[in-house]
């Protein structure tokens, strides 16, 4: 059996059509090189503005609702853009 897999590995390798929809194989890589630095530019952008709206204290050390609003936003697009277009896990 073990025998079967490995030919239809070398199959699917020999043919990228059917080597995209094999759960088998990594999927091939993109031609766009430009999402992948627009998904980088856009997880540093989110990252900072999530860092600094969760931590922002104003001079008496409290947090202001606002900054916490828009640094949760921030901090589930990023998460959003890391999970499903960098690792494409959903």
């Amino acid at each position: 059996m073990a025998w079967v897999k490995v030919g239809s590995i070398l199959a699917m390798a020999n043919n990228p059509e059917r080597a995209r929809y094999s759960p088998l194989l990594p999927a091939p890589i993109s031609g766009n090189v430009w999402s992948m630095w627009v998904d980088i530019f856009f997880l540093i952008v989110t990252g900072a503005v999530a860092y600094h709206g969760l931590t922002y204290r104003d001079e008496n050390g409290e947090s202001e609702w606002g900054h916490l609003l828009f640094g949760a936003i921030a901090l589930l697009f990023f998460f959003r853009v890391l999970f499903v277009d960098v690792f494409k896990l959903i």
